[in-house]
């Protein structure tokens, strides 16, 4: 793994503190045609982790405004669960992804998915993120890109029910932490 070590001051509501920390590096191949995707993998302080990714064709080929995802079509979207409390592990299909905005931004996702008498909740919250734009065009008379942009989230609600009764919850979990993508636009 690429790891790099790093340190600085974190200003906070006009109070400073030193903070020490590790960064990673991530190479992205992107192999054309790309659709737009949403992705996510969280990790839980007991070894639980959750991730979907839901790829999707539709309003996100051409604007960001996550509040259309609905007019969207996401196909072969799913969530994957592994529950270190019993050590069982579930693949729900399809999960439906609701994100809000912050200054235009999502900030936040709802998660949900259901199948053979489970579902599964849960809400992430971003603390900060990372974009990126890959652009590409056709001798200068076709110009296309593909945003892509990364947030470090929180995992602020985490449910599991099982035939309606309520097995797992964040309380069971412990913390949860990772990161979530959210791109837009196309690659040809």
């Amino acid at each position: 793994a690429n790891v790099l070590k790093v340190r600085g001051t974190l200003e906070e509501d006009g109070r400073k503190r030193k903070v020490r920390g590790t960064a990673y590096f991530q190479k992205v191949v992107v192999r054309a045609p790309v659709l737009p995707w949403l992705w996510s993998i969280v990790h839980f302080q007991d070894g639980s982790f959750m991730s979907y990714f839901s790829p999707r064709v539709g309003h996100s080929l051409v604007k960001k405004d996550v509040g259309k995802l609905h007019r969207n079509l996401h196909f072969k979207s799913k969530l994957e669960f592994y529950c270190a409390q019993d050590g069982s592990y579930r693949e729900m299909r399809p999960c439906k992804i609701v994100s809000t905005k912050r200054r235009g931004l999502p900030a936040a996702w709802k998660i949900t998915a259901a199948s053979h008498g489970e579902s599964f909740e849960a809400e992430l919250q971003a603390y900060s993120e990372a974009s990126w734009k890959i652009q590409n065009g056709l001798a200068g008379i076709l110009k296309y890109a593909l945003h892509y942009d990364e947030y470090c989230v929180n995992a602020t609600r985490l449910v599991f029910r099982r035939r309606g009764r309520k097995d797992y919850a964040l309380k069971q979990s412990g913390a949860g932490v990772g990161n979530a993508e959210h791109s837009w636009g196309f690659l040809i």
